[in-house]
């Protein structure tokens, strides 16, 4: 995770702006509090909201004062009582208003001022010819010319600019403005696209929604959780089966958070829509290698993702290829191999990248490091470690992972008696799906006393 989880919108915690803005709230300070927009930005925004004092445990009372903001929305519970007390008299004025106007004096006072009025202009005219020079009684009687009132509005020009890149309710500094183009070179949609804001991706190469590849055709989108194939096919003006063609792979494992797929927005045409992988570069590296490592060629990456001749491919980019059904090999590199002598089980997981180790007495987050090509920062985020690990403690390695940004965060347990797939996950809490995806099983399968099993972390281990 790279921000706070108890960063969220005043009216829900769930849900944030990705972006530093008073509208951010800090829910697990008391009372609920705006974070300082810079303070977002260093740290509830970034993987250093784990240094934040109030993140950690224990924590009570108000945001401190270098974080705490200026609140844009929501009324304090204090308040609310006030807040009925001032409905409740205006009220009860309105309704003695109301009575006191149709009273039969104040009518009768009524009908007295109309008459009054109606003899005004002659008791006043005389008196304003003799005090007044003519030029400016002229001047006063004169109607408003159409210049003088239109000064006071917006002309058509003005107000489609505020509409265009100033949503309502939205300050420009809260609000990511759109650098993208409208896709319309061989389809009739007008679907427009808003670069994702992550900071995570800042090399050169395509970010989230933003338009790259021949004639910008492609646009790569992260699934976030409790979006469906319905949901993202109409957000892009696209078709289901579309998606589905140019990602084979989510036929078989269905959609997941944090999985990058490709899309072609406001294509609704499946002929001639190629099936496409995702890769992303953990290191600088060259095309040629990475069409290699891939099963492509280097012609076909460089079509696809807009590159030069003799470029070079940075650390921490996005690309996309061909599909190839079939396995690949990957190329010989000296890169060392993780040990897997001492580990408790065998590699295991939809690409095999898991394994179990059970620490013995002597053993250190060091060694685990050095032993499986791995970092601390991966093994405790892994295993939602925020202390200091003990002998016999059962732990999930990835080895040779050395990034934490799509590190999933898992439980582990050991089957004490054979049980059908359904009714753990029913007992843990989980899908059903999880269960078969993470520990490579197939649908109907029992597992037997004493397997290990690996599930998503929901809380405290049972």
């Amino acid at each position: 995770m790279t921000n706070c989880p108890y960063l969220g919108l005043y009216s829900d915690p769930k849900s944030h702006f990705d972006v530093p803005t008073s509208a951010n709230y800090c829910h697990k300070s008391d009372p609920v509090a705006s974070v300082k927009r810079s303070y977002q930005e260093t740290v509830c925004l970034s993987e250093a909201y784990q240094s934040c004092p109030v993140f950690q445990h224990g924590w009570k009372g108000d945001l401190p004062s270098e974080a705490r903001g200026r609140p844009t929305r929501g009324i304090r519970k204090e308040n609310y009582l006030l807040i009925g007390i001032i409905i409740v008299v205006t009220v009860l004025i309105g309704l003695g208003i109301t009575f006191f106007l149709n009273s039969p004096t104040m009518l009768s006072w009524i009908k007295d001022g109309s008459e009054v009025a109606e003899t005004l202009p002659t008791q006043i005219a005389p008196v304003a010819a003799a005090n007044t020079p003519l030029e400016t009684i002229a001047l006063s009687t004169k109607t408003p010319s159409p210049t003088s009132s239109s000064t006071n509005t917006k002309s058509p020009t003005q107000t489609s600019t505020i509409e265009e890149t100033q949503p309502p309710g939205v300050t420009s500094t809260d609000y990511p403005t759109s650098t993208s183009t409208v896709i319309a070179a061989t389809r009739t949609s007008s679907f427009t696209l808003t670069p994702s804001q992550d900071d995570r991706f800042l090399t050169p190469g395509p970010k989230f929604q933003t338009p790259f590849g021949p004639q910008d055709t492609y646009v790569l989108h992260n699934i976030s959780e409790g979006e469906s194939l319905p949901i993202i096919a109409k957000l892009y003006d696209t078709d289901i089966d579309i998606i589905l063609t140019l990602n084979v792979w989510v036929s078989e494992l269905g959609l997941r958070p944090n999985r990058v797929i490709v899309i072609i927005p406001g294509q609704t045409d499946s002929l001639e829509v190629e099936s496409l992988s995702v890769g992303f570069t953990q290191a600088e590296i060259t095309v040629s290698e990475f069409a290699a490592s891939q099963g492509a060629t280097t012609e076909e990456v460089r079509f696809y993702n807009n590159l030069g001749v003799d470029e070079t491919i940075p650390a921490g980019r996005w690309l996309i290829y061909p599909y190839k059904p079939e396995t690949l090999t990957p190329s010989p590199t000296s890169i060392p191999t993780p040990d897997l002598s001492k580990a408790l089980t065998e590699p295991f997981g939809p690409h095999d990248e898991y394994i179990l180790h059970r620490l013995v007495s002597g053993e250190s987050m060091p060694l685990l490091e050095k032993r499986y090509l791995t970092t601390a920062e991966v093994i405790q985020a892994a295993n939602v470690i925020e202390g200091s690990i003990w002998v016999g403690q059962v732990l999930v390695i990835m080895p040779g992972q050395t990034e934490t940004i799509y590190t999933p965060k898992f439980s582990v347990l050991i089957v004490d008696e054979t049980v059908s797939i359904e009714k753990l996950a029913s007992d843990l809490g989980v899908l059903y799906a999880d269960i078969t995806y993470y520990n490579n099983l197939t649908q109907g399968e029992d597992l037997l006393a004493g397997r290990w099993i690996i599930y998503p972390y929901i809380g405290e281990a049972p």
